[in-house]
């Protein structure tokens, strides 16, 4: 039975290996773009405390003294608000969607997003070159957060916020990557093309 599941898989690579490279290269593309600019604008940014002075989650600052990262909160006076969207640096321990704060538990969970997502790219139909990119930009945003754990004991530089949002939280670009994405695929998902739809009735006959 798993002989015949993988010959079927290689079958259906074989077939499919010109629309399965071109489906990669405009999610590598798309994931290297927005990457690039969620580690740009995280350096540009974000405005205070060296993390690499961390102790036991505490920052030193220039008098000595210690904080905890997490409660560095900057005063509304360093706020740039440019109306639509503000600025202000807030460093992240743990993700928006639980209250874990166990980094190898949360960096665990990302590689396996990530890995899981990566391979979805596999099964896109023909010519669908905006799920591709949508894939990149959640791969994108997946992999800025894990890097900025990796690299900053932990913890994620959050910089944006909505001005006119009352209860407004802080996030990054990699947060605005992977809520867009995913938001974008399932739309694609609910919506199909008709071209899609003949797409599937095509592969159904090969198998």
């Amino acid at each position: 039975m798993n002989k015949f599941k993988i010959k079927k898989f290689l079958h259906y690579l074989k077939n499919n290996k010109k629309r399965i490279l071109i489906t990669y290269i405009f999610m590598f593309g798309a994931l290297i773009v927005f990457l690039a600019i969620d580690q740009i604008t995280k350096n540009l940014l974000f405005s205070h405390g060296a993390i690499s002075t961390l102790n036991n989650h505490q920052v030193q600052f220039s008098d000595g003294s210690y904080k905890d990262a997490e409660s560095i909160y900057p005063g509304s006076d360093k706020w740039i608000n440019y109306v639509i969207i503000g600025v202000r640096s807030i460093w992240h321990g743990g993700i928006t969607f639980a209250k874990t704060r166990n980094t190898n538990l949360i960096q665990t969970i990302s590689i396996l997003l990530f890995i899981l997502i990566f391979c979805y790219g596999f099964f896109i139909e023909r010519k669908n070159k905006t799920r591709a990119i949508l894939i990149g930009c959640i791969l994108a945003g997946d992999l800025g957060n894990a890097l900025d754990r990796f690299i900053f004991a932990g913890y994620v530089k959050d910089i944006f916020y909505i001005p006119f949002v009352h209860s407004n939280g802080t996030f990054n670009f990699a947060d605005a990557l992977i809520f867009s994405g995913i938001i974008g695929l399932l739309i694609t998902l609910l919506i199909p093309s008709k071209h899609n739809h003949n797409y599937k009735r095509h592969q159904e006959a090969i198998l």
